[in-house]
């Protein structure tokens, strides 16, 4: 009978090592997966930073090439209705790079909240883990322990 017990002991250990090895793995791929996320974000925010860059760059050549061609045609691109349409082309070229900035800040926003997600999910898996693992070695416990009262049983029957 001893030989059962020890291999109920043994199935037990083995399963809440398991429960519990789940866990940590659940929490370390969660971790992995908010790095991996958060320099995904990175990535894009330089990305975008570097196209807003470009962005005003083209835009400064349109608008030089806007002011030379009106200037050319013999218009004051300092005042009037020449000056309002510079202005104006000017203030819709900046709004296109504001938009895509603010596109870029929620798109930062959304993945960094993606990896606290990842993070959270990981520590809610092992904690479940960890509460199957309590309850296999409260399972396993009863279990030996019904075993070693049978046995206990049994041996006071053979003695009487």
């Amino acid at each position: 009978m001893a030989i059962p017990l020890a291999l109920q002991v043994a199935s037990t250990a083995m399963k809440v090592g398991a429960s519990i090895q789940q866990g940590q793995m659940a929490m370390q791929s969660a971790r992995y997966n908010a790095k991996v996320i958060g320099r995904q974000a990175e990535q894009e925010a330089e990305a975008s930073l570097e196209s807003m860059a470009r962005k005003r760059t083209e835009n400064e050549r349109a608008l030089s090439s806007i002011r030379l061609r009106m200037q050319e045609s013999g218009l004051d691109t300092t005042q009037g209705s020449s000056a309002d349409y510079f202005d104006e082309a000017t203030s819709r070229l900046e709004l296109q790079i504001l938009d895509e900035a603010r596109q870029s800040n929620f798109r930062d926003r959304a993945r960094r909240n993606e990896a606290q997600m990842q993070i959270y999910q990981g520590k809610v898996a092992r904690a479940n883990a960890q509460a199957t693992a309590m309850g296999q070695l409260i399972g396993g416990a009863a279990k030996i322990s019904g075993k070693m009262e049978d046995v206990a049983n049994a041996s006071k029957t053979s003695n009487t």
